[in-house]
This record gives C-alpha cells, structure tokens and sequence, in this order.
C-alpha cells in the first residue's frame, strides 16, 4: 500500500496500524467530504469499486465534494486496491488545477470553496498543479492573497442571502481565474446561477487580469439569450428563472418577461382563443406521466412530482414532462441527484433527443454532450455524456413515442444509482400512457 509521504515515521505509523487492526476493522469512507468540518479528520477504509465513483477537482488538494477514495488514489495515499486512508478537512481554496497522477486523472475548477480534503499535514499549497509540487521543499499551505487587497475573493455564484432583488456583492475575481471553467447564461442581465466573474468578463465589467466587480441583484427573466464577446461565449436558457443579475444598475432589459408577470403597455394583448387552452389538456397529460415516477430508494430523499407543459416558440420546441427528483446527501448545484422524467411533444410526436437517436450526424450537441447508442437489460437505450467528468442521462425510446430519460450527477452518484431507479419504472405502464 502506498501512503502519502508526509514523513517515514508517520508512513511506517499508518501501516503498522493497518497491520494491528486490520483493514476490516475500519469504517468505509463516505463518498466525499461534505460532513466534516474544517480542522477534522477521518481514517476509513476505500474499497477498489469507489475508485471508479465520482469526480475530482484539484492535485494534492481537492475540493469538498470530490470523491474521497478517488483523490486518496490520485494523492498516492493509497493502492488501485483500495485500503485505510486517513483525510483532513482544510481551509478553502480559491481555484483547482486538475493533473494525471498514479492512474487518476482530476479536473480543473475555477470557483472558491470553503472546505478542501488533503492526505497529508500540514495541508499542500492551494493551487498546485501536480503531486510532485506537493512533495517540493517549501510547498506548505501559503495564504491567498486576495485579488485585490480588503476586497474578498467572489464565490462562485451569488450566495443565497444575496438572492433578494435590490442586493449588492461587491468581491475580487482571482487574476488566475480560469474563464473557460464553468458557464453563464443571458446577456448583460444573467440566471443567478451563473459564474459570476464569468457573466463579469462577458459584461464588460472585469478588467485584464483580473479584478473588483459589484453584482446587482434584480427581478426574474423570461428567457435568457447568449453571445460571444470578450472572450467568453454565454448559453441561452428558454424558460423563467428568478432572481437574476447584472453589472450595473438599473439592471438591462430581460430578454422577456418572467412568465405571468402583466403585459407592458407597450405590447398589445393577444386575444384569447376559441375554447380552452391546449396547455390544460398538456399539463393533465404530463401529470399522468409523473404520477407513474417511483418512489425513492431507501436512505435517499425525493422531491415532488412535477408535470410541466410548454408550446413550440421562436427559441425552443414545446415538451410535455413529469418529472422527480431523487437526491442523497447534499451538493450545492445538484450534482447528488437522479432526475427522472417522461415526455413527449406536445403533439404526441417524440422529443427532444428524438434526432439525435434517429441522425448518427446528430450525435454531438452544442454544449459538448456526446450521445451514443447503448443497450441496458435488453433495452435498446441512447446515453449522452456531458462534459461534466461523472455525469450522464440514458434514453429510452418508447413504442408510443415517449421518451424516459433517466440523469444521474457527478459527486455523490454514478450511472449504477441511475440503474438502480430504471428497475422501479415499470415500462409496460408507461407505453400504455396516452401520447396525446
């Protein structure tokens, strides 16, 4: 077994005490750090299938949510095998650098947290790029200086007790930042779920190499569109999303207004319909789709069954979904959830990913997702991996036209949890359900 080389002593310490207890007699480790506070430590025991589990961001120090066993592996504290491993909660770190190490590769992040996992004490600097930088003389935890002096380094989205419309968050993005980690979406005005030193680069608001922006937080958006400039391309997002940003104040106009909010003067109202509004008949449709959604595994929470239904528009086609969450643990972007859902076109024709099942051309999407043919139990199925390290959805085609789609995230579940969920739907009842 290998050990991290904090020092001979300790490495001849650590496995005297594996060979006295045994490697049986400990705990296994969790999936990740989320629970133990910073100052703490954790001796567990890694089995070899948690090195195939989850993602990692960062070389000789990780970020909180990267998969324990995994990092222990790419850090060298422990064989492909697995084995006991002791791991110490650190302070935050403002950016990872992903690297290759002993048959593990991490990945890079650009955003702040506050809590990191290390094997070793006292805690390697943040930053590093590899694990040898680790081992170097003088590669103790130094402070970060922040980007600029008083002013605080910005997380990486807005914090929740800043969502409230009218607040400000003035905070330094680091000079190191790396732009093409993460995503923001909309044009001048943002989903408050963007990066926020990302949609600040986009905006125009932050100076080469780096510097003080002020956030503005406002009202919701309808619809967000995305642009290239400044060296950062943005992505749309079609539907309502409350609150949201900006870099000045007055924020800009939104692209369109949140859906329900009254129409403005300006834009004369549509006159309403003969008879009832399709939506009605598409939303009772999409809630026979949910009420067949399973309920959660033992030990997992669930969220409600939802049924949405949206027409075709300019910007994106018109879905008819029921949809659940299931979730384990918690992850502050949902990377802990399997998400399934049923759906269809409004017409009763099938949806999205209907052309990438039927057009081999079609198989690579705008946002990096590769989606490939498979086959699981017998049922011919479509996966689409997504440039997120971990994450997947699988897709199943069904006879009346149906899709049932099934995601899983990247930190505290894998695909073998999203197969887990598939064994509970119970597929003859779903291709006995109306299409339309």
């Amino acid at each position: 077994m290998r050990i991290h080389p904090t020092s001979a002593l300790g490495a001849a310490w650590v496995m005297l005490i594996c060979c006295l207890t045994g490697a049986s007699a400990q705990e296994a480790c969790p999936r990740n750090l989320a629970a133990l506070d910073v100052g703490g430590s954790l001796t567990c025991r890694c089995t070899s299938d948690q090195m195939e589990i989850g993602g990692i961001y960062g070389s000789a120090r990780y970020s909180s949510d990267s998969s324990l066993c995994k990092a222990a592996r790419h850090a060298g504290a422990i064989a492909d095998s697995g084995g006991v491993v002791t791991v110490y909660a650190a302070e935050g770190c403002p950016k990872f650098v992903g690297s290759t190490a002993n048959g593990v590769t991490t990945s890079n992040w650009g955003g702040a947290v506050d809590k990191t996992l290390v094997f070793a004490k006292p805690a390697p600097a943040c930053g590093l790029d590899t694990i040898a930088d680790a081992l170097k003389p003088g590669a103790a935890p130094t402070a970060t200086a922040p980007a600029v002096p008083g002013v605080a380094l910005c997380p990486s989205f807005i914090p929740a007790d800043k969502k409230t419309p009218g607040s400000t968050l003035t905070c330094a993005c680091d000079k190191a930042l790396d732009l093409s980690i993460g995503a923001a979406y909309g044009v001048d005005r943002y989903t408050a779920d963007s990066a926020i030193c990302i949609a600040a680069r986009h905006a125009g608001k932050l100076p080469e190499p780096g510097g003080t922006v002020t956030v503005h937080v406002a009202e919701g958006c309808g619809k967000f569109e995305g642009s290239a400039r400044h060296d950062v391309t943005t992505r749309s997002w079609g539907s309502t999303v409350h609150p949201t940003i900006a870099f000045i104040t007055p924020a800009p106009d939104c692209a369109a207004p949140p859906a329900g909010a009254p129409p403005t003067a300006a834009a004369p109202r549509r006159a309403a319909p003969a008879g009832p509004s399709p939506i009605i008949a598409w939303k009772a449709r999409a809630e026979t789709y949910a009420a067949l959604l399973p309920d959660p595994l033992p030990g997992w929470k669930a969220g409600d069954r939802e049924a949405k239904a949206e027409g075709d528009t300019p910007f994106y086609k018109g879905s008819v979904v029921g949809s659940r969450y299931y979730e384990t643990g918690f992850d502050p972007v949902y990377r802990n959830r399997v998400v399934i859902a049923i759906s269809n076109h409004p017409s009763g024709r099938a949806g999205f990913p209907i052309d990438s099942w039927r057009d081999p051309n079609q198989r690579k999407l705008q946002d990096g997702t590769i989606m490939t043919m498979t086959t699981v139990d017998g049922r011919q199925a479509m996966l689409g991996t997504p440039t997120t390290e971990g994450a997947g959805t699988l897709y199943f085609l069904l006879k009346n036209d149906l899709f049932v789609s099934v995601y899983w995230g990247s930190v505290a579940v894998t695909r073998a949890d999203a197969e887990r969920y598939l064994k509970l739907l119970d597929f003859a009842k779903i291709e006995a359900l109306a299409s339309k």
